[in-house]
C-alpha cells in the first residue's frame, strides 16, 4: 500500500510539474532555435578598424635658400582632421590645410615643423629646413605690383626654383600684358656676378608699347604672348622697332573689343600702330581676326581678363558605395572664346568630371557636373582636394572637402516583414509547446486513473 501511495505521490507531483511549465510557457516569450541534433554552422563577420596617424607631406617651404623672408609660402597635403605648424619650435599658428598659409621670418636657418592630427588622437609631425639669405638673389618688380598690376609672385619662390621657373608673367591692367612661354633662369642674365634681376628698369609695359632690354636681360629673350588692351585703332599693326613685324617673328592671334593679343619670337620694342594702308592692314596676321570693334581708348580689360565661377568651395558628405553629383557655372566675360580645363590634384579617385576640357563661347555660362563616389573600398574620414579650372591665361582653385562616413544601417537593423516573420515563428514555436505538454498531460491522467482503478479492486 505504500508503494502505491508513493507511486500517486510521483505523479501528483509530475502534474504539478508540468502545470507549472505551461504556466510558464503561457507567460514567456521562447526565444532561440529548436534544438534538433543536426550540426549547423554560423557565420560571423567580425570587422576590426585600425586607425593610424594621419599622412603628412610639406609641399612648401622646401629644403631651399630663400631671398626673401615675407609672404614665404606654407602648403601642405594630409588627411587629418586639423593642421598647425611653428618655426624653431616657437609658438603654434593653426591654418587650414587646403589652402595652406604665407609666413614671415627673419635671416638665417630655419625649421619649420607642421603637425596633423586626426579623431582618433593620433598626431603625425613633419619638419622642413631651410634658410634666408638676402645675398644669395634679389629681383625688382616693384612696379608690377600693386593697384591695376599682377605678376607672378617672384618673392615666395627659392633661389633654387627661380633657376628654371615656368608660367612666368608681368601684367598692367591698363596697358597689356607679357606670358613668357618657356622656363627662364633668374641668374642668367647679362652680368651674373650682380646677383640681382631689375626689372623694373629693362622691362616697361605702356600705352601701345611694350619694351625689353634683350641685352641686359638675355635670359628674357624668348618667344612669348603678348596683349594690348584699350586699344581703339579699327585695323591695328603690329610693330617691331619702328617697322611693320614679319609674320615670322609676329604672330596675330585675335583683335576683339579693343585687346590685341600675338605670339613673338623674341624681345625688343613692339608697339601697335593704325595701319596707314590697305595692304599694311593685318600683315602679321595668320588667324582670323574676330572683329576690331574699337574701344574707347584707356580702361583696362579686368571685367575681360578672366572667367568666373559660381562656387568658392565644395563640401560634400558620402556613405561607403554613395554617389552624389554637383554642379559648378563656369562663366566667360571676354569677347573670344575660351579652352577650359578641369582637372583636380588629390580627388581623382573620387571625382568624375562629365567635361574636362571644352570651349566656353563669348558670354556662354556653362554647368558642368560632377559625380563624386565613395566607393566600398574607401576608409570612413576626411578626404580634403582641390579643383583646377584654367584657361590660357588664367587659373582658379576650388578647395574640395569630402567626408566619407560608414553605412551600417542595413547590417544592424531588421526591415518589418523580417520583424513580422520572427515574430511568427516565435508563436507556433510556443503553440507547439503547448500542444506537446497536453498530451504529456493526458497520458499522465491516464496512468493516474488507471492505478487508482487497480488499487480501489485490490
Amino acid at each position: 500500500m505504500k508503494k502505491e501511495m508513493s507511486k500517486l505521490l510521483l505523479i501528483v507531483l509530475a502534474v504539478f510539474v508540468l502545470f507549472n511549465c505551461l504556466d510558464n510557457a503561457s507567460s514567456q516569450t521562447i526565444t532561440g532555435e529548436t534544438v534538433t541534433g543536426e550540426v549547423t554552422t554560423v557565420t560571423a563577420s567580425v570587422t576590426i578598424v585600425v586607425t593610424g596617424p594621419p599622412t603628412l607631406t610639406i609641399i612648401y617651404p622646401q629644403n631651399n635658400t630663400y631671398w626673401n623672408n615675407v609672404s614665404l609660402r606654407l602648403q601642405v597635403t594630409t588627411n587629418g582632421d586639423n593642421v598647425w605648424y611653428n618655426i624653431n619650435e616657437g609658438a603654434n599658428t593653426t591654418f587650414n590645410k587646403t589652402v595652406g598659409n604665407y609666413f614671415n621670418t627673419s635671416t638665417g636657418a630655419k625649421t619649420i615643423y607642421v603637425f596633423a592630427n586626426n579623431s582618433a588622437g593620433n598626431v603625425t609631425k613633419k619638419n622642413v629646413t631651410f634658410s634666408i639669405d638676402y645675398s644669395t638673389f634679389n629681383v625688382s618688380y616693384s612696379k608690377f605690383i600693386g593697384q591695376n598690376k599682377n605678376s607672378t609672385s617672384f618673392a615666395q619662390y627659392s633661389h633654387e626654383e627661380i633657376q628654371n621657373l615656368s608660367g612666368i608673367f608681368l601684367e598692367d591692367f591698363s596697358y597689356g600684358k607679357i606670358k613668357f612661354n618657356v622656363p627662364i633662369n633668374f641668374t642668367d642674365d647679362s652680368n651674373i656676378n650682380d646677383n640681382l634681376l631689375d626689372i623694373d628698369e629693362h622691362i616697361n609695359i605702356s600705352s601701345r608699347i611694350i619694351y625689353l632690354n634683350s641685352t641686359a636681360l638675355t635670359n628674357f629673350n624668348v618667344s612669348a604672348t603678348l596683349l594690348f588692351y584699350g586699344l581703339s585703332e579699327t585695323s591695328p599693326v603690329i610693330k617691331r622697332d619702328g617697322e611693320t613685324c614679319p609674320s615670322s617673328i609676329c604672330v596675330q592671334n585675335y583683335y576683339t573689343n579693343g585687346e590685341l593679343s600675338f605670339n613673338v619670337t623674341h624681345f625688343t620694342t613692339y608697339s601697335i600702330e593704325e595701319a596707314s594702308s590697305a595692304s599694311e592692314s593685318g600683315t602679321t596676321s595668320t588667324s582670323t581676326s574676330s572683329g576690331s570693334s574699337g574701344s574707347s581708348g584707356g580702361g583696362g580689360p579686368s571685367s575681360l581678363n578672366y572667367f568666373s565661377v559660381d562656387k568658392e568651395e565644395i563640401r560634400i558628405s558620402l556613405k561607403s558605395g554613395e554617389t552624389k553629383t554637383e554642379h559648378i557655372t563656369i562663366t566667360n566675360p571676354k569677347a573670344i572664346a575660351l579652352n577650359i580645363k578641369i582637372s583636380s590634384d588629390a580627388l581623382t579617385n573620387f571625382i568624375n568630371i562629365k567635361e574636362a576640357e571644352f570651349n566656353l563661347e563669348p558670354e556662354e555660362k556653362r554647368k558642368i557636373a560632377i559625380d563624386f563616389t565613395a566607393s566600398e573600398a574607401v576608409k570612413a574620414g576626411i578626404y580634403p582636394g582641390r579643383i583646377f579650372i584654367e584657361d590660357s591665361s588664367s587659373r582658379k582653385e576650388i578647395p574640395v572637402i569630402i567626408k566619407i562616413t560608414s553605412d551600417i544601417s542595413d547590417s544592424e537593423s531588421i526591415s518589418g516583414s523580417e520583424k513580422n516573420k520572427d515574430s511568427a515563428a516565435k508563436q507556433e514555436q510556443k503553440g507547439m509547446w503547448i500542444l506537446y505538454s497536453l498530451v504529456i498531460l493526458i497520458v499522465l491522467l491516464i496512468f493516474l486513473i488507471i492505478i487508482i482503478k487497480r488499487n480501489t479492486k485490490n
